[in-house]
């Protein structure tokens, strides 16, 4: 998909969860009207089948007429209870996938599965059919609907080996409240249940799509689901501060605060440096050699670090995703907190105290080797690239030195400078382009670039002069420094350059 179809529809979907929100604030009794309405669309049409057949058999069989003396009422009222059979026998058929990962038995974590009955009991609820082990970085409800009762759930538990890791015992114990809050007896309004529809159409979704039939009601649920889920998506906020207010049922407000920033600190530490550090090792290994999830909890507490930690929460809490403040921000805030918590890394963890040591060894080997296999073609892929880079970037090397490259082999080199060389290269190779080229707009544009990427604020000024010389690059160039200017708190300035780089679209 092109990128600036890609763009047109993410603008028209932020506004239209911006007037569903301004709806839900206004007139909540009419939004949830709205959404109950569409629900109830959706849920009937589930049951319609088998109760089409129902009311068909009932009718027919009551008539006392044989088949031959049926009238073309009737003939018609069979065939559509035939067609309505069809489309309830592949509804019982469906066999929604059951979610990746091991399971874990009561009497292989006997201390886990008490710690779930324990959440429960306090909570009032559901039972939990399995826990399962997975290598997402959170604990979550999965819903699965029962074949024949499609109303009817069937609840699996997945525990993220990577929480498991990290968080201290009463961390987790709140991730566990808030996953378990889904189904809990303090959780039964209709808004909460609108909401955790959300997660149904999604299973049907994916079950239809396993199966050669039913295509008639896939086709319905690609449109339906997608639908559903940007219509309820006003109801996410609620759903999050409901979940923290029940965890706050079994823990201190204090610890559920923490366990919230550990929560956002781990989704950073993964994404902004465990996860590139590990890809950016295929440049120098052919094959996969890390165990990734056995070594996380070691390097979490090692490489996290105060002054890494805050900045990660600071850019958290002061991101704005154009329909106002952070979650994370909004969720503290309910709280009573004004600011996120540092929270250094446990030496104890969830892991250590829930799982027998040899059963939880076991666990992160497994998702080590299952990451390995998916990861190898790939990694040896990067391999290969990196070397063709890394040999491009030698030979421009040796013409940069003699003075033989042009703008475009400058820009290429500094480019693969970053990418490949020490950061402290990468900042010579672009203030060597810079001091060669000062007056290029699209070396002012990529140098500029590069610093703001690094955190540096003279990329912002570098960036402006770029729009001046060049106005093709005012759009991208708006872009970075609106984010760069809303990471550092500057919230005032984001709409002067958003402003800017719509207008220069318009233009």
């Amino acid at each position: 998909m092109p990128s600036r179809i890609r763009l047109l529809l993410s603008l028209r979907h932020q506004e239209l969860v911006r007037r569903l929100q301004r709806l839900h604030a206004t007139h909540p009794k009419a939004y949830l009207a709205l959404v109950a309405a569409v629900a109830a669309g959706g849920a009937g049409l589930l049951v319609a089948p088998a109760l089409t057949v129902f009311l068909v058999t009932v009718e027919l069989a009551t008539s006392g007429l044989a088949p031959v003396a049926w009238s073309t009422g009737q003939w018609l009222e069979a065939a559509l209870g035939l067609l309505a059979g069809g489309i309830a026998f592949v509804q019982a058929r469906l066999r929604y996938p059951v979610p990746h990962g091991v399971r874990v038995s009561t009497r292989a974590a006997p201390a886990l599965h008490e710690e779930v009955a324990r959440v429960r009991r306090h909570l009032r609820a559901a039972a939990v059919d399995d826990v399962i082990v997975d290598a997402q970085p959170r604990v979550a409800l999965v819903r699965l609907p029962h074949p024949l009762l499609p109303l009817l759930h069937r609840n699996r538990l997945l525990v993220g080996a990577p929480v498991l890791a990290t968080h201290a015992p009463d961390h987790f114990r709140v991730q566990l409240a808030r996953a378990l809050g889904e189904v809990s007896a303090h959780n039964l309004g209709l808004a909460a249940w609108l909401y955790r529809l959300r997660q149904s159409w999604v299973q049907y979704r994916r079950a239809l799509a396993r199966r050669r039939g039913g295509r008639l009601l896939a086709r319905w649920l690609d449109v339906y689901a997608p639908f559903y889920s940007r219509l309820t998506q006003p109801l996410l906020e609620a759903a999050v501060l409901q979940g923290d207010r029940l965890a706050a049922l079994v823990a201190e407000e204090e610890t559920v605060a923490e366990a919230i920033c550990r929560e956002q600190l781990l989704e950073d530490f993964l994404e902004e440096y465990y996860w590139p550090r590990i890809r950016k090792s295929a440049e120098r290994h052919p094959e996969p050699r890390f165990r990734p999830y056995a070594h996380l909890a070691l390097l979490f507490r090692r490489k996290l670090g105060r002054a890494r930690g805050l900045r990660w929460l600071r850019e958290a809490w002061n991101h704005d995703d154009g329909t106002g403040p952070s979650l994370f921000r909004r969720r503290l805030e309910a709280l009573g907190y004004a600011e996120p918590l540092w929270v250094p890394p446990s030496e104890e963890t969830a892991g250590d105290r829930y799982l027998p040591q040899e059963r939880l060894r076991a666990i992160l080997a497994r998702l080590d080797m299952e990451w390995m296999g998916r990861e190898r073609d790939h990694w040896r892929l990067r391999y290969q690239t990196a070397n063709q880079g890394r040999e491009r970037m030698a030979r421009l090397g040796r013409r940069l030195e003699a003075g033989r490259l042009d703008v475009r082999e400058a820009l290429e080199y500094a480019a693969l400078c970053r990418k490949h060389a020490r950061p402290e290269a990468a900042r010579a190779a672009y203030e060597t382009l810079l001091s060669r080229f000062p007056e290029e707009p699209r070396v002012l544009y990529a140098v500029g670039k590069y610093y703001v990427s690094v955190g540096d604020p003279h990329g912002v000024k570098l960036l402006e002069w770029a729009m001046e010389k060049d106005s093709r690059y005012v759009h991208n160039a708006c872009s970075l420094i609106a984010d760069f200017v809303r990471r550092n708190g500057c919230r005032d300035l984001v709409a002067t350059y958003v402003q800017r780089r719509l207008q220069a679209r318009e233009g």
